[in-house]
């Protein structure tokens, strides 16, 4: 998969109408800054896993995982057939000026998307059933 370039107006609550967290609305920008065009790796949850240790299993720190918010809308976009209709997340590092969480997107029972900002500390186990996958850019050796 490969996220073009990128440059403009972007928001996450354009392409995930069921977002009601009040944190898209304080890191949500109106534009963004001009992004590479880069390869995309998606790895899927195969036994249950607490967020940092998914994060830490890539071997790669968080700026090297992360996304912009117009990265993050161009793969919902491009790859809305990634999106699962049974409402498990699929899991992105957002980076604004600096690394401020994971975005989960998901459909809801109503199959409305809809996102979450969830801290980069955050407690939960994500379990191997729900096959939740993070998404990040690929390593290019």
């Amino acid at each position: 998969m490969y996220l073009d370039p990128t440059f403009g107006v972007a928001n996450i609550k354009s392409v995930a109408p069921g977002t009601n967290d009040p944190d898209f609305d304080k890191y949500s920008t109106t534009g963004c800054p001009y992004t590479n065009g880069t390869f995309v790796c998606v790895s899927e949850v195969i036994a249950a896993v607490k967020l940092h240790t998914l994060l830490s299993a890539t071997g790669r720190d968080l700026n090297s995982l992360s996304f912009t918010e117009a990265q993050i809308v161009q793969f919902m976009n491009k790859y809305d057939s990634w999106m699962k209709d049974d409402g498990y997340d699929i899991l992105f590092v957002w980076k604004v000026s600096e690394v401020v969480g994971v975005v989960g997107v998901y459909k809801s029972g109503d199959l409305k998307t809809t996102a979450v900002l969830y801290p980069i500390n955050y407690d939960r186990v994500f379990k191997a059933e729900h096959e939740v996958r993070l998404v990040y850019p690929c390593k290019m050796y």
